[in-house]
């Protein structure tokens, strides 16, 4: 089992090198600008999450993409003859059906972020991924000041549990993809993506005049880790015209936990619940099992629906998918009906 471990880095760095031999011909990458006046300026973060401005004199052709919703939009983007190297998707599964061959045809592919060495040996332009990893924590894959020395742009992307800042909103997601598409020449299809995004934010005809009580669940273990309407998931539902359950404002960094006796005093009408895959229910049926739970309306009712991780977390280009599954859940039939021009 050792043995079989290490296999993947030596994978992912003899991939790295034969992918350079390929590409030996070919103009070496543009280095990351520190001059205003060359090129166009992205907003965004340092390690420190301080302000930072990223310069680009002309489109990223080597970049890596870290985590689905990277991959996904960009690919979304038309960006995939951009993508050289792709990390942290763990099945095809998870992806829209109609990228699924884009993706394949992404060079090196690996369930797991690469490491720092493995990425060097790449020679990225650009690296996306979430803010946690340049953070410098745990298992990361350097900090922005360690790749904007060697000409590596990196762009850092908001998540779900907020553990930088203070909120999660729909407006993040959708300056990622805006930004995206500038720094890889893509706007026109950007402007696409976000009015798709905009139409499915309504609420059907004939909703009930009472907002519906909404509690959104990010894990069933001993006590319940929630999502607050600080979330993007709080945030998606308030514009839906829910009324989401959980604090309003919380120190950033601190996930809030109810235990299942303050469940049943919330008594939600709905209630969602992240899971693992599209497939996966036992969340729910774990909720619908409990003893206490019984008299819960959402159990009585059976609404209590199981949501897929990456449509909760940071969906990107897939947050559209994220609007449909959660207005479908607070009014049913009605949440289905054709949006509105």
């Amino acid at each position: 089992m050792r043995k079989k471990g290490r296999s993947l880095p030596i994978v992912l760095l003899l991939g790295a090198c034969l992918w350079n031999a390929a590409q030996a011909g070919r103009q070496p990458a543009p280095e990351g600008s520190s001059a205003p006046s060359r090129g166009i300026a992205i907003e965004n973060y340092d390690s420190d999450f301080r302000p930072h401005t990223y310069y680009y004199e002309r489109p990223p052709e080597r970049i890596v993409a870290l985590w689905q919703n990277s991959i996904e939009t960009l690919l979304a983007l038309g960006g995939g003859d951009r993508i050289i190297a792709a990390g942290g998707l763990f099945s095809t599964s998870f992806l829209h059906p109609e990228i699924v061959p884009a993706y394949e045809a992404i060079p090196i592919r690996a369930p797991r972020a690469m490491d720092v060495e493995t990425l060097l040996m790449m020679e990225p332009d650009l690296i996306v991924g979430w803010l946690w990893d340049f953070s410098g924590r745990g298992s990361g894959i350097g900090r922005s000041e360690f790749w904007g020395a060697r000409g590596t742009n990196v762009y850092m992307t908001s998540m779900n549990g907020a553990e930088f800042k203070a909120e999660h909103t729909l407006d993040d997601e959708l300056r990622y993809i805006r930004d995206l598409g500038r720094i890889i020449g893509r706007t026109d299809e950007a402007a696409v993506l976000e009015r798709q995004i905009e139409r499915e934010l309504h609420v059907p005809h004939g909703a009930a005049d009472t907002p519906p009580r909404v509690l959104v669940i990010a894990s069933v273990a001993r006590d319940l880790r929630i999502y607050t309407p600080r979330t993007l998931s709080g945030d998606l539902l308030g514009r839906l015209g829910a009324e989401v359950l959980g604090k309003e404002e919380e120190r950033v960094g601190e996930e809030e936990f109810i235990s299942y006796e303050q469940l049943l005093m919330m008594d939600p009408d709905v209630i969602f619940v992240q899971s693992s895959a599209p497939e996966d229910t036992s969340p729910r049926d774990r909720l619908c099992r409990h003893p206490a739970l019984r008299d819960l309306q959402a159990v009585r009712t059976g609404r209590i629906y199981c949501v897929p991780f990456y449509l909760l977390r940071c969906p990107g280009a897939r947050v559209a998918d994220s609007i449909r599954e959660l207005r479908t859940g607070l009014y049913g039939a009605k949440g289905t009906e054709p949006t509105r021009k």
